[in-house]
């Protein structure tokens, strides 16, 4: 089950978030709770960023987001690891509409690394 993440979910969300197998995928180095705390309230406040349940656990989360306006028709998903990436996206129909090179470092690499931008088109 999918729903809008509320305050009380930050424990788990940092928990996960900071976990070492994801936070190298995600936008933030480690860090303590208490500067996360800035960091969730962002994420609140944009009313886009679900967790997602599985037998009453947070078992993962993400922000989805519509576009405004003649736009509206597009969403964007983020906030969301997955190994493979490339290949889970795929799997799911998403194409790769282009990279963004040396966008970002994940924690603890030296090098910036390439995202890419994948897009699906539903009817």
């Amino acid at each position: 089950m999918r729903r809008l993440a509320t305050p009380e979910d930050i424990d788990t969300v940092f928990a996960l978030y900071m976990h070492e197998k994801v936070v190298p995928y995600l936008g933030y180095d480690p860090m303590p709770l208490e500067d996360f705390r800035a960091i969730y309230r962002q994420l609140l406040d944009g009313r886009d960023f679900f967790v997602y349940e599985r037998d009453g656990r947070i078992a993962g989360f993400y922000r989805a987001a519509r576009y405004p306006g003649r736009v509206r028709h597009v969403a964007s998903l983020g906030t969301l690891a997955v190994d493979p990436a490339l290949r889970f996206y795929e799997k799911l129909g998403f194409e790769r509409e282009g990279t963004l090179r040396k966008f970002y470092k994940r924690a603890g690499d030296a090098e910036a690394i390439d995202d890419h931008v994948m897009a699906l088109l539903v009817d």
